[in-house]
């Protein structure tokens, strides 16, 4: 009984110390705005932006039901196709390749309706 009243206040000075810390964090942030606000520098105000455009689509890689021999690094664990066991990579995982044109790729068919 004693050992686990010792663990209940041991448990409870950690959380008291940690929402103590927690609670200066806050009230640093608040004076910080505070003196922001009476300093005279205004919040700035965020005008209406452009988004940017989106990212450019990564090219294809072969999926779960490729069955071609590959040059170059895997994806995955960035070794040659030659070290793996068809697909799969050292560490059991499928490894994937990227699909970009018949001279990196032995393969030259130009059809990549694989699943991605």
């Amino acid at each position: 009984v004693l050992d686990v009243e010792i663990r209940h206040r041991r448990a409870a000075r950690l959380l008291a110390e940690q929402v103590r810390y927690e609670a200066s964090l806050l009230a640093h942030e608040r004076t910080a705005l505070d003196e922001a606000r009476k300093g005279g520098q205004l919040m700035p105000v965020l005008e209406e932006v452009e988004p940017p455009p989106p990212p450019e689509p990564l090219p294809p890689r072969c999926g779960r039901k490729c069955t071609r021999r590959h040059r170059g690094a895997c994806l995955l664990c960035d070794k040659e196709f030659d070290s793996h066991d068809g697909h799969t990579c050292e560490d059991g995982r499928r490894g994937s390749w990227l699909l970009i044109s018949a001279n990196i790729n032995t393969d030259p068919e130009p059809d990549y309706d694989d699943d991605y």
